[in-house]
């Protein structure tokens, strides 16, 4: 008499592995290796189709391309060093003080005092007017900084500053560029930058952000890593249902 042992239907599998998957989250510091992880499709919000100058605060810029996401601008940011008590978000044009990454603008505040640079422990939200899985941006600063200077929070996730191999920028001599982004298949709708590091271990400095990049998983697809897992399970889950005792 042959009995038949309970298998896992593949339908089941899937969806275990892809329970598991989804709980994770994964950080970079490199944008190179972040770029090649995408889920999907994406979009960047660069600056430079705006003027600069503009005020940003309170507005909503859609970003070109992928999910066509809006990002959101808070009302104001906090200035660290007062009065006055709050700053606007604004483009910032391209100059010796304010070198970008690609093309013509950057984003800052309104602090001529500080060539329109935002200053460490000036912590704030940006929100997404659609849930999004992915989420980088570019730091530009003349400054010396140390691993985890900056944050970048969203989902339930942190990534932390690395400074081993900072970029260089083109043109822009004592300029380098870091890199953090986020990826998490369960998606959100805010990111916060804010700081790793607190005085005295942590020292002031000045930067600029560049290069928004969004991407949001298409429906139905697994995240990544999810499908190599669910190949490599397939051999050993079709073994199992041809078995008979």
């Amino acid at each position: 008499m042959q009995k038949h042992r309970p298998s896992v239907t593949l339908a089941a599998l899937l969806l275990t592995i892809y329970s598991v998957q989804s709980q994770a989250g994964l950080t970079f510091t490199d944008k190179t290796t972040f770029l090649s992880n995408l889920p999907g499709p994406a979009g960047v919000l660069d600056f430079d189709s705006l003027i600069g100058g503009a005020n940003l605060s309170g507005t909503t810029q859609t970003v070109t391309g992928g999910p066509g996401t809006g990002i959101q601008f808070p009302a104001s940011v906090p200035n660290v060093l007062p009065p006055p008590n709050t700053l606007d978000l604004i483009v910032v044009a391209n100059t010796g003080n304010n070198p970008t990454i690609s093309g013509l603008n950057s984003l800052g505040v309104d602090d001529s005092g500080n060539y329109d640079t935002i200053q460490r422990g000036t912590v704030f939200s940006l929100r997404l007017t659609s849930n999004v899985n992915t989420f980088g941006l570019s730091f530009i600063s003349p400054d010396a900084l140390v691993n985890d200077d900056i944050e970048l929070a969203a989902g339930g996730n942190t990534a932390s500053l690395a400074v081993a191999n900072p970029t260089p920028i083109a043109g822009a001599t004592g300029y380098y560029s870091y890199f953090l982004g986020i990826i998490d298949s369960t998606g959100f709708n805010s990111v916060t930058i804010q700081y790793g590091n607190t005085p005295p271990s942590g020292v002031a400095f000045l930067y600029n952000i560049d290069d928004i990049t969004v991407a949001a998983a298409p429906t139905g697809i697994p995240a990544p890593g999810t499908l190599a897992l669910l190949l490599g399970s397939v051999p050993a889950l079709l073994l199992r249902r041809g078995r008979r005792v």
